[in-house]
């Protein structure tokens, strides 16, 4: 029967196409309406309702009028469904006259074409209009009952489906339509501050935050010539949750019903206006653009509204911030943009000469977004009206802020090219990187960004190319950058070395600055920029900091499996090992990416880490590492990563560079949210001390002489000292700052500079003194993130977040000085001044957080919003008084007097109507009604029938689908409310604070985190003063150190004795002592001030007899306790007549009289800070520190007392620290009632764990508070998640319940294993990496048995040694500073270079040189203009210094300018020149040592090498190129001879030389010539001994013509065609002639 029925329908669709008779007016009744909130009954909502009558005429072929008759328009806010719409009648009045006036479309087969209307009738109107034809859009098809098409409608080009059914019997047509809203062609929607987002559609694969449909249901009547469209249902849903929508969402339910009335005779008449096309049935974006959802204002006369805005704004902010100081701020914003630049101008007149008022408006124009708004600062700045700290704010605001559209974009072009603008270097740098980030919005709508938008970043980078400009080119790069456009790569590449020939040459800052302006490009052309970066990291001959750079960017292209396995296989054949430690980390870290646009390169990432080495993990912290974490929640749908990346250079003890990003994923985006990058490039040089310029002309000269013999010796580049730091926030570089030496050298100047010279400085120092009151308030629009989508009714759906902030503060500072300064006062002398300065201050901000769902016009809002506000206020008023000179610090404030709020919070959710023509009617109802309401008791019951009834008269049954009334599900409902409300006392200082915080929300209806958010919170923390003690007249802090800090110790304290070494073996035991500060303070009483309070004084001296009246008592108690003691053994002995106990049960007591346990017996404190409130009865109150150090006894030992300064007050804190030995050490904390409460004791012993010395740390405690051993238990459950991604490895193991044991044992000089025992388990790790080099070797244990503890003391030699590079040579082995090991054996009578400073300012040069004749070895070094020559013979050693010798009984040699020292260590001689970059060098005649400073490290060549912990790139000759093994690296840096016919012994030369084989290469004969010299002797010469050597051999056509230079072969430049083994001379005699 269905098959049939369709075959009928299909032969009669040729009718079913709408039409209308053109001499008809079709008559119609319309309702629409619009509710927001969420979907549960018994909540409220927010919406309107359009009721009218539709009439439809044809006026000419295919061409209608459609007129609104008798709108209406109501209001709805309410719980729904209880209550009902309420009509609007003023906005229905001023609406009417627009909307009754008829419109013309053109209709066509069901299809609705171009729509005219009246120019008075405003966009707006238009779009309600074209809600209506929506309608009466059908598509269809004569063939087809069941099919899908994109189709066009109010919200764009979506996906439709069509079902078209056919009732016989009712002689009816129905057609079902759908719309997946989600599934468009072309999408009406409008997003506004999100540009800088980016859409990640992996992260709603598993639900979407913002999801729409509409379903349509025609009811059609088949006419003659085609059929009438009888009823029309339509519904619309469109929900949307920051969350999983799994859990809930927020939606907007729209629905429209066209019923057909009647047919009349009478045709519409059109209105005499001129009609204008205003385009087709799609949704047209009008006014809502610059309407803020969140506020309503009618706009009569702007200019006074801002006046009057900013008078509120200036005279409620001046101390603390107003609580609605943000709500006015967005206000002042709306308003600004609904005013012209004239309006804008007029204003700055007004008050352009007072300073509160000027600030505001500079704040507010650039939150305006518009054209207007940036014209007017280019105006300020150009006529030199503003200043340029008040110019660079406001572009730096204005251009991130404004809306990027083609007059903008003018705007902006014409202030980058200012005069003024590029006068100033801020203001230059400043407005080239936000014009780079408008360019970036600006181009987000293009295929190709327009070639003039980026001419001003062109030629900025052409022109600082052309000149050299190295400044220029970073900001041009950075600029680029932040436009992130293709058609700006060929230009980036100008940069990037391998694509451009001069790009090598550039400073590796440069480079790194175009690899980074890559990152942006790679978010439109992903491709592209991957072929680049991995171009740049294959090249080997590169920076390694550009290669690690061009990693990064590499990974956020967000690279495919084949890629990352490219990378890996690139890594087993690394070179560096910066870049294979950084790309491994890289890959490992991602590997654990839980982020969901990284998960495919997480899976292709924990692929190629299994390929790869795993020793690239044991790589230590010198080597440059990637860390990634990150977190996403699948039901919060947001999550966060974290990366940082550390480039280093093993050479250096400090980065040179760190990059840190985070990045937020939320509501479908994902945003680079912060990074912050920091360079430090030449900076150790600058921190290093008593660095000298020591070198010379003539010096160097010699030293250049001797290098020019070394075949292709090139110096290391000289890097300029440079520390630099850039932000990025949300993916745009918005400021960057460099910091030179010139830049140190002037800070140093200022501060050690006379008073007089420094202008600044000095206006800021006699301002102080003046006193100087200062008020600040900064307003900021934080966020301003907008999507607006059209609804079938016609009304725009605004889903939108709004944040401002203000922050005020005001300032009264006043400074005292003496001696006052005079002009030759420097700012060092400060810390031999005594200053007093009094300050009042007041900072506060506060915070408005708005975010909105639902219409949003210039005429009428209706939605649901969440308003969030926090405001936080802190005032302060306080005396700090620092004397340097004395060692004292005091610090005077006024006790809590009345309650201060600190920090306030509140959020709360309602359902908000608004119209402008009676903006005193807008209402706010709470979404989650009061609890009362909800209660079950107060609901009356009502009948269904009566239900309907009551229900027919807010709504009609035609689009109504509710069929249920305000169910009794709703009285069940209760609101989830709790609270809660707590104080922490101070009771010593007179306050509390105190936190309240309540919250109701609708979770009862479903546990989710909307349903959770939806209600009302609260929050409030509040200081409050503590009345129930008697009344503070001032809290007091007090410091002291030295030699009178005894002098201000308040309160003589008694508590229990510490414990001496036997009782820390067993347990804490004591007996009662008292402190003996008598001695002490009778010093005190002696030295105190006339003025001194009356009270303190009889306190003092009260105390001072109480203490000597407690130390007689404590003596005497001491002696009748013995006696009591002794009597109550007796006593025992005789009532145990029947079993008296054997000689083994009694306990020895020893005869040894220990040392005093408390050391202020001894010595006074060297520390003492006393915090305490100064009452008026003169009583004290508040707490003392006193610190005791005893360093000079046999056991060293530091004490620390704490105590409560109440007269009758028990409560202290007792900490003892004692070396007991040289093995062992211990500590000892107590608190409590004379410090026996509680007891933790620390224990560190050395000793051994598998014949490897180790150092175990044991905590041991008897009794714990009960927070504190709950706190540990909750830590204890996240120990085994830590320990595995520590990796650690875990053992359960039941250890004592009281006790934690941590054991290290150094199993080498940089690793060490570790053991760590807690009560429930026992975790370990063996071979962790450590910083410094451990003195462990083949004598450390008994080297730890003599040295015990005191090897502490060596703490600074190790960490010298750890960043300091050191090469030694013994028994023929040579160990680098790199510590590669080979053996070498040193040519006869040739000079060979062991260490050199290899940059251009050659600070030293270290050689060695064999004798011919008693085959003994002597050192020669050159440093500057002093030559220094060591040789052994048969008595010792002896030295020659610049020719002359000096006897071994003049030794120490000091040089005349003191930079180096000679001395005789042992056998041999020490040599130390720190200013030259050398540490030491020491030779006995058999073995030496080479020890460069730190910051020499990777500075360095020769056969030590360079130090820069690269050691695949050990073997580096003098020109760089790395030998094949170690005996061509070891000869190419032999000095040879300058010829046989020279008094020079040496008869050695570096010569390319040929291979003597039969060699066919690609299929030819071939001719081969080493690339790298080989040593061969000189001409003249024959060999006696030869080695062999490996090298490699570039090959020619044996018909090739080989040239020479200077009759010499060279090779060094050409490519490796075949490796072979060749034999170098080491050994030469010559003829008679030469000899």
């Amino acid at each position: 029967m269905f098959s049939y029925s369709l075959y009928i329908s299909a032969g009669q669709q040729s009718n079913l196409e709408p039409d209308f008779s053109a001499s008809k007016t079709y008559v119609y009744k319309y309702e629409g309406y619009l509710l927001a909130g969420l979907q549960e009954k018994g909540l409220a909502k927010a919406g309107l309702k359009l009721t009218s009558k539709v009439h439809i005429s044809g006026i000419a072929q295919k061409t209608y009028l459609l007129k609104i008759v008798d709108p209406q328009i109501n209001e709805y806010n309410g719980i729904w469904p209880k209550d009902q719409f309420a009509p609007s009648e003023k906005l229905t009045k001023a609406l009417a006259s627009q909307l009754q006036k008829p419109i013309k479309f053109e209709y066509s087969n069901g299809r609705v074409g171009n729509i005219y209307s009246p120019a008075e009738v405003s966009e707006t109107v238009t779009n309600i209009q074209r809600g209506i034809l929506n309608l009466l859009q059908l598509n269809i098809k004569k063939t087809q009952n069941v099919y899908e098409l994109q189709e066009v409608g109010v919200q764009g080009v979506c996906q439709t489906s069509y079902v078209i059914q056919e009732d016989q019997k009712a002689n009816h047509i129905i057609v079902t339509k759908s719309k997946d809203l989600n599934n468009c062609e072309d999408r009406k929607k409008k997003d506004i501050g999100m540009v800088y987002a980016q859409h990640c559609a992996r992260c709603q694969q598993n639900g979407k935050n913002l999801r729409g449909a509409a379903t349509y249901t025609y009811m059609m009547k088949p006419t003659d010539n085609g059929a009438l469209i009888t009823q029309v249902n339509a519904q619309e849903i469109h929900q949307f949750t920051p969350f999983n929508e799994m859990h809930g969402a927020a939606q907007m339910e729209a629905r429209q019903s066209l019923s057909f009335q009647e047919i009349r005779n009478s045709p519409v008449k059109a209105t005499d206006s001129e009609y204008e096309k205003r385009g087709s049935l799609q949704y047209e974006f009008a006014s809502e653009i610059l309407q803020t959802p969140i506020q309503l204002i009618r706009n009569s006369n702007p200019e006074t509204k801002i006046v009057e805005t900013l008078h509120h704004l200036v005279q409620n902010n001046q101390e603390q911030v107003h609580a609605d100081a943000p709500a006015k701020f967005l206000q002042l914003t709306q308003l600004l943009r609904s005013a012209n630049h004239q309006n804008i101008e007029a204003i700055w007149k007004q008050f352009e000469n007072r300073n509160d008022y000027r600030r505001w408006i500079l704040d507010a124009v650039p939150a305006i977004g518009t054209p207007s708004a940036l014209k007017f600062i280019k105006e300020k700045i150009q006529n030199k009206d503003i200043t340029e700290t008040e110019a660079a704010q406001a572009l730096l605001t204005a251009m991130h802020l404004m809306k990027a559209d083609q007059d903008t974009m003018q705007v902006a072009a014409d202030i980058v090219t200012s005069s003024h603008v590029q006068k100033s270097h801020i203001l230059h740098k400043i407005a080239l990187l936000a014009y780079g980030s408008m360019v970036h919005k600006y181009c987000a709508k293009f295929q190709s960004c327009p070639e003039k938008t980026l001419q001003p970043l062109h030629d900025l980078a052409a022109d600082a190319a052309s000149r050299a400009h190295h400044e220029d080119m970073g900001l041009a790069l950075k600029a680029l950058g932040n436009a992130g456009q293709p058609s700006s790569i060929k230009r980036i590449q100008k940069f990037l070395p391998g694509f451009s020939s001069g790009a090598s040459q550039l400073p590796v800052k440069i480079q790194a600055d175009a690899v980074m302006a890559l990152r942006n490009i790679a978010k439109k052309e992903p491709g592209k920029v991957q072929e680049i970066a991995l171009q740049i990291f294959m090249e080997k001959k590169l920076h390694p900091e550009v290669r690690m750079l061009a990693c990064v960017v590499l990974f956020e292209t967000r690279p495919p499996m084949a890629l990352v396995a490219t990378l890996a296989d690139a890594l087993l054949k690394e070179t560096s090992l910066q870049v294979a430690s950084f790309t491994y980390s890289h890959m490992k870290a991602l590997t654990r990416s839980t982020a969901p646009d990284m998960q495919p390169v997480a899976a292709a990432c924990n692929v190629a880490v299994k390929l790869l080495s795993r020793k690239l993990d044991r790589l230590s912290y010198q080597y440059s590492k990637a860390i990634h974490l990150d977190a996403f929640k699948t039901e919060l749908m947001a999550g966060v990563a974290a990366n940082v990346f550390v480039i280093n250079n093993a050479a250096n003890i400090l980065p040179t560079a760190v990059v840190s990003k985070v990045r937020g994923y939320m509501v479908g985006s994902a945003a680079d949210l912060l990074e912050v990058g920091l360079r430090a490039e030449g900076l150790q040089e600058i921190l290093k001390k008593h660095q000298e310029k020591v070198s010379s002309s003539r010096s160097t000269s010699k030293i250049q002489r001797i290098l020019k013999t070394l075949s292709g010796w090139k110096s290391l580049s000289s890097n300029k000292p440079l520390a630099s730091a850039y932000v990025k926030v949300f993916g745009q570089e918005v400021s960057f700052s460099e910091i030179d030496k010139n830049v140190i050298e002037d800070f140093v100047q200022t501060m050690t500079g006379p008073l007089e010279r420094q202008d600044a400085v000095r206006r800021v120092v006699r301002r102080l003194q003046d006193g100087a009151a200062a008020q600040w308030s900064k307003p900021l629009l934080a966020a301003e993130v907008r999507q607006i989508v059209p609804t079938c009714v016609g009304f725009p759906m605004e889903i939108s977040l709004y944040s401002a902030a203000v922050a005020a503060a005001a300032a009264n500072v006043r400074t005292q000085l003496s001696p006052a300064p005079t002009g030759s006062f420097h700012i060092s002398q400060l810390l031999n001044s005594h200053i007093q300065t009094q300050v009042k201050l007041t900072p506060s901000v506060s915070i408005h957080t708005v975010a909105v769902m639902g219409i949003n016009t210039h005429l009428i809002q209706a939605g649901v919003e969440l308003r969030a506000k926090a405001r936080m206020a802190i005032p302060m008023k306080f005396t700090a008084r620092i004397d340097m000179k004395e060692q004292n610090f005091k610090l005077e404030a006024l006790p809590c007097q009345q309650e201060e709020e600190l920090l306030s919070l509140r959020a709360q959710a309602f359902a908000v109507t608004r119209n402008v023509e009676d903006l005193s009617a807008s209402k706010m109802t709470p979404i989650l009604p009061d609890s009362t309401d909800m209660n079950i008791l107060k609901q009356r019951f009502t009948s269904k029938e009566q239900a309907s009834n009551e229900h027919a008269h807010g709504m009609s049954s035609e689009v109504s689908a509710e069929d249920s009334v305000y169910s009794d599900q709703a009285g069940y409902q209760q609101a989830s409310d709790t609270s809660h409300r707590s104080c922490a006392k101070a009771t010593n200082f007179g306050v509390q604070l105190c936190f309240e915080g309540k919250t109701k929300n609708a979770a009862f209806i479903r546990n989710s985190a909307l349903y959770k958010v939806i209600g009302e919170h609260t929050a409030k923390v509040a200081l409050k003063p503590d009345r129930s003690k008697e009344s503070i007249e001032k809290l007091q802090i007090e410091i002291q150190a030295g030699a009178k800090a005894a002098s201000k110790i308040v309160k003589l304290i008694s508590l229990k004795a510490m414990p001496n070494e036997e009782e820390t073996e067993e347990g804490p035991q004591g007996k009662t002592v008292l402190l003996k500060l008598h001695k002490l303070l009778k010093t005190e009483k002696n030295g105190r001030q006339q003025h001194q309070h009356k009270n303190s004084s009889s306190s003092s001296s009260s105390s001072s007899d109480s203490h000597s009246r407690r130390q007689r008592q404590s003596r005497n108690k001491r002696g009748s306790s013995s006696s009591s003691s002794s009597g109550s053994s007796s006593q025992s002995s005789q009532q145990q007549q029947k079993g008296i106990p054997e000689i083994y049960a009694y306990k020895f007591r020893s005869a040894h009289i220990h040392e005093p346990r408390f050391l202020g017996d001894l010595m006074p404190p060297v520390l003492a800070i006393i915090a305490q409130a100064i009452r008026s009865d003169g009583k004290q109150q508040g707490y003392q520190i006193a610190i005791y150090n005893d360093n000079r006894a046999s056991k060293p030992r530091v004490q620390l007392m704490a105590a409560e300064l109440k007269e009758r007050s028990k409560w202290q804190i007792c900490a003892d620290g004692v070396k007991l030995s040289h093995y062992k050490a211990m500590a000892v904390v107590g608190w409590g009632d004379e410090c026996q409460g509680y007891k933790i004791a620390v224990k560190a012993v050395t000793g051994q764990l598998a014949n490897h010395p180790a150092m175990q740390i044991k905590a041991e405690w008897r009794r714990i508070p009960r927070q504190a051993k709950r706190t540990a238990e909750r830590l204890a459950e996240y120990v085994p998640g830590a320990a595995l991604l520590l990796g650690f490895s875990e053992s359960w193991h039941k250890n004592p319940s009281k006790q934690i044991a941590i054991t290290l044992a150094a199993t080498s000089t940089r690793t060490i294993d570790a053991v760590i025992k807690t009560p429930r388990m026992t975790i370990f790790k063996r071979a962790i990496q450590v910083p410094l080099a451990l003195p462990v070797g083949q004598n450390s244990n008994e080297q730890q048995k003599q040295e015990g503890w005191n090897i502490l003391s060596s703490l600074p030699d190790m960490f010298t040694d750890a960043f300091s590079a050191q090469c030694t040579s013994a028994n023929h082995t040579l160990t680098t500073f790199n510590d590669v090991k080979f053996r070498t054996e040193m040519p006869i009578s040739c000079n060979q270079v062991l260490a050199q400073d290899c940059t251009s300012d050659l600070k030293f040069i270290v050689l060695m040189k064999k004798d011919e004749t008693t085959g003994k070895e002597s050192i020669n070094v050159q440093l500057g203009d002093v030559n220094v020559d060591m040789h052994p013979d048969e008595s010792g050693m002896w030295l020659t210094v610049n020719g002359l010798k000096i006897p071994m009984s003049n030794l120490p040699y000091v040089d005349s300018a003191g930079s180096i020292t000679i001395q005789p260590i042992g056998p041999g001689l020490s040599l130390s020149a720190q200013s030259h970059g050398i540490s030491e060098i020491y030779f006995d005649g058999n073995t030496w040592k080479v020890k460069v400073a730190s910051w020499m490290k990777g500075k360095t060549c020769g056969i030590c090498g360079r130090g820069d912990g690269e050691m695949k790139q050990e073997y580096q000759t003098p020109n760089g190129y790395v030998a094949e093994d170690y005996m061509s690296f070891a000869h190419s840096w032999i000095i040879p001879g300058e010829g046989c016919g020279t008094s020079e012994k040496c008869r050695l030369q570096h010569e390319f030389v040929k291979l003597e084989k039969q060699v066919i290469l690609d299929g030819q004969d071939s001719k081969c010539y080493s690339v790298e010299p080989v040593l061969r002797c000189l001409s003249g010469c024959f060999p006696l001994r030869t080695t062999p050597v490996t090298v490699g051999f570039h090959c020619l056509p044996n018909e090739s013509y080989v040239t020479r230079t200077d009759g010499k072969l060279s090779f060094s430049e050409k490519s490796v065609d075949i490796k072979d083994t060749v034999d170098a001379h080491v050994a030469c005699r010559c003829s008679a002639q030469c000899a």
